[in-house]
C-alpha cells in the first residue's frame, strides 16, 4: 500500500479491458498500473510492490494458471490475486484459483461486481496484517 493508496495490477492483453478496469476503479485510492500479458505482468509483479492483481486467464506468452504457479512460488510475493476469466472455471482452473487466488470474476462485469470484489479482498489483506500483528504482540508478551 501507497500511503492510504491502494497499488492494483492489471495483466490482460486486452487493452479494451484494461480501459475498462481503469475507468471503474476511477478513484484518488487506487494507483492502477498495466500489464499486456503474462509474462509482462510477472515480470512488473515480481518486481513491485502490489496490494492486488487483477489476472485475465487466457494470454499470450503466459496465461493466468502458468502466472499463478510460477508468482506463488517467489518467497516475498504477498499480492491478493484475483482471476478474470470469460469461461466457467473447469476442474482444474479452480483447483488453481482456490490455491492461489483471492476470488474470480467472470466477464461480462459490471462496475458494481469488480467493486465489490476488490473492496473484500483488500478488507480481508488489512484483516490479515492486523491479526499478523496482533499475533506477533501476543508472542512478545
Amino acid at each position: 500500500m501507497t500511503g492510504n493508496r491502494q497499488k492494483i495490477l492489471v495483466i490482460d492483453d486486452d487493452p479494451n479491458i484494461a480501459k475498462l478496469i481503469r475507468f471503474y476503479l476511477r478513484s484518488p485510492e487506487y494507483i492502477i498500473d498495466t500489464a499486456a500479458d503474462g509474462k509482462q505482468g510477472f515480470q512488473v509483479a515480481k518486481n513491485g510492490v502490489y496490494d492486488l492483481l487483477l489476472l485475465d486467464m487466457q494470454m499470450p506468452n503466459m496465461d493466468g494458471m502458468t502466472f499463478m504457479k510460477t508468482i506463488s512460488d517467489l518467497p516475498v510475493f504477498d499480492s491478493l490475486i484475483i482471476v478474470i476469466t470469460a469461461h466457467d472455471p473447469d476442474d482444474q482452473m479452480m483447483a488453481q484459483i482456490e490455491k492461489n487466488a483471492f476470488d474470480y470474476i467472470q466477464k461480462p462485469f459490471t462496475a458494481n461486481r469488480l467493486r465489490l470484489t476488490i473492496h473484500n479482498a483488500l478488507r480481508h489483506k488489512t484483516l490479515q496484517a492486523k491479526y499478523t500483528e496482533l499475533i506477533k504482540s501476543v508472542i512478545k508478551g
